[in-house]
């Protein structure tokens, strides 16, 4: 049988548009690295600083000989964040590439390049591990004993101020959370795993009325209550577990912002379980999450992010579908009053009742 398939292979020539399916598709890994080559040597500043971005003196500026610095801008133009002009010759930045990459580092999407470079494309080195085994094997590689990334990153400084780096530069570019005009009727946000508390600050400045409480692990909420001081007379940060401890703090809302995804079904159903009990009657859960198609074939932004929470962030995390999340809402017992459909954006928005 083996015989027989190799020998139809050998006489089966990949058609055109097949072989460049299978090489484009191998060789993708290409563009995210010379996306970060280009971000390190500052390309994308160089070619709007040019007043003839030419491949010499681009070339020059980046003190790159023509023929090395010719290799990254055919793969940058590959990827669209660069243009050739096909007359004069000259280069020139996408305009997606001048608003992520044309600015001061510290507010351009640079720090998501390095913490894709550095710790999440060397984690899914391990992804073929992680399919065999079911555990976040992509955490080998950093230092610590912990079995989780967030633990992981907690116990080396340097690889920690890189993740918080790249995830603010992935909150200020990415889909901005929706704003929740129910939001108006609430006093008390209670925000879940709420990070350095930019979503909760974000709340806050659309609602005078509300005050907030953010529940994530220690080193997270000492790096929150640093960058909220001018909140915190309205924002409280508490260092706690959000499977294991109560969530006692007298609120009339709550908020699950990209967190859902990153659990199993089971401890998704959990937490929404969780958060019905902890509501008043009439209280408010506010989720918004990254979600997969109903058939679960993409999109590529859903399918990476479910093989990274295999793989490095929780070995059990995944993009559920919308229709999964209304339907295990419903079955727990809220009211959907509102549904902020963003698939374009692979992301939906709820605002569920406990009635």
């Amino acid at each position: 049988m083996l015989a027989e398939q190799i020998d139809v292979c050998a006489h089966d020539a990949l058609a055109i548009d097949e072989w460049k399916l299978i090489t484009n598709s191998i060789n993708a890994y290409m563009i995210s690295e010379s996306i970060y080559a280009a971000c390190e040597l500052d390309i994308f500043n160089t070619i709007e600083q040019l007043d003839i971005p030419s491949l010499s003196n681009i070339a020059n500026a980046l003190e790159l000989n023509e023929y090395r610095c010719s290799i990254l801008l055919m793969c940058l133009c590959c990827s669209k964040l660069i243009n050739k002009n096909p007359k004069t010759g000259l280069y020139c930045n996408h305009s997606a590439a001048r608003k992520a990459f044309c600015c001061d580092t510290k507010s351009s999407f640079i720090p998501f390049v390095r913490f894709n470079h550095e710790i999440q494309q060397k984690g899914m080195s391990f992804f073929l591990n992680a399919l065999k085994s079911g555990k976040n094997e992509g955490v080998s590689f950093l230092p610590g004993n912990a079995s989780n990334l967030y633990d992981r990153l907690a116990q080396s400084p340097g690889l920690s101020e890189l993740f918080h780096n790249g995830m603010a530069a992935y909150t200020h570019f990415g889909p901005k959370i929706v704003k929740f005009k129910e939001m108006a009727e609430c006093k008390r946000l209670l925000d879940i795993g709420g990070g350095n508390g930019s979503v909760s600050r974000k709340c806050l400045i659309e609602n005078r009325q509300l005050s907030a409480v953010v529940i994530d692990i220690e080193d997270v909420c000492r790096v929150g209550k640093t960058e909220s001081a001018e909140f915190q007379s309205r924002l409280q940060f508490i260092a706690a577990d959000i499977f294991s401890n109560e969530w006692h703090f007298e609120q009339d809302s709550i908020l699950f912002s990209h967190l859902l995804e990153i659990f199993s079904f089971d401890k998704v159903t959990f937490l929404y379980k969780k958060a019905f009990d902890a509501l008043p009657i009439g209280g408010k859960l506010f989720v918004w999450t990254i979600i997969a198609n109903d058939d679960e074939t993409g999109s590529l932004q859903a399918a990476k992010s479910s093989a990274y929470f295999l793989t490095m962030a929780s070995g059990e995390g995944k993009t559920y579908s919308k229709k999964t999340h209304i339907e295990l809402c419903q079955s727990i017992g809220f009211n959907i009053e509102t549904i902020y459909d963003r698939s374009e954006y692979d992301h939906l928005g709820l605002v569920l009742v406990k009635q």
